[in-house]
């Protein structure tokens, strides 16, 4: 996976430093484990208060030819520097992808093309703890019904506790449950019961579990920083 989107490796890479650098996710699959289709219309939610010290940026990809996607936009790029992004009220941010902007959203609109697949770069420029320790994380890539212009299912509630990848714990947030904090780390409920001893579904908040070294959740893949 690493060296399909880079050809270069260096130190640097494997290195992350609250504030300095970058620190780099992709994704290539919808939230339905599903290749991104550029004939479909998809939104990603990034929650209020994106761990970036200087700016984030999304760029899109052709995972034909692993350059950026050529469409009718300059750039298949757009973040918190870009002219007319709208943040939600909340502060966070709804990106959408589709071939044709949905009504609306055009500044926070990727362009996609039919017949070509994608994927999506996640670009933290000085990067702090919060993305460092994945307390905060993006959403998945869900896909929108564009007959109704909603999205068909809700978003789903992501495991919003803190990760220590030095002891391999994790230490229960408030509204988490063992599905989610399951789908967090790429595993099944019944390998995080067996992990922990659990004799049933009831979890207490702050308490601290073990778990399984993972890069960044089930679709997102934390690749590198520079």
């Amino acid at each position: 996976l690493f060296h399909f989107g880079y050809i270069v490796v260096s130190p640097a890479m494997a290195v992350t430093v609250a504030g300095k650098g970058s620190d780099y996710a992709l994704i290539a699959l919808d939230a339905n484990k599903q290749p991104l289709d550029g004939s479909k219309t998809y939104r990603l939610h990034l929650p209020a208060n994106v761990p970036a010290k200087d700016f984030w940026a999304l760029t899109m990809y052709d995972t034909q030819t692993r350059s950026q996607l050529q469409t009718d936009q300059q750039f298949p790029t757009l973040g918190s520097q870009t002219e007319g992004i709208v943040t939600n009220a909340d502060g966070s941010y709804d990106i959408y992808f589709a071939p044709s902007a949905p009504e609306g959203k055009a500044g926070n609109w990727l362009q996609t093309i039919p017949g070509k697949s994608w994927w999506l770069a996640l670009r933290m420029y000085g990067p702090e703890e919060a993305w460092i320790k994945q307390t905060w994380r993006p959403g998945e890539i869900e896909l929108v019904d564009s007959t109704a212009g909603s999205l068909p299912n809700p978003p789903r509630k992501h495991a919003m506790g803190d990760y220590d990848q030095g002891t391999g714990t994790y230490r229960i947030a408030s509204g988490d449950d063992l599905s989610n904090i399951a789908e967090r780390f790429g595993t099944t409920v019944e390998a995080i019961e067996a992990a922990n001893g659990l004799t049933s579904d009831s979890i207490e908040t702050g308490a601290t579990w073990n778990a399984a070294d993972t890069e960044f959740g089930p679709d997102w893949s934390l690749v590198f920083t520079f």
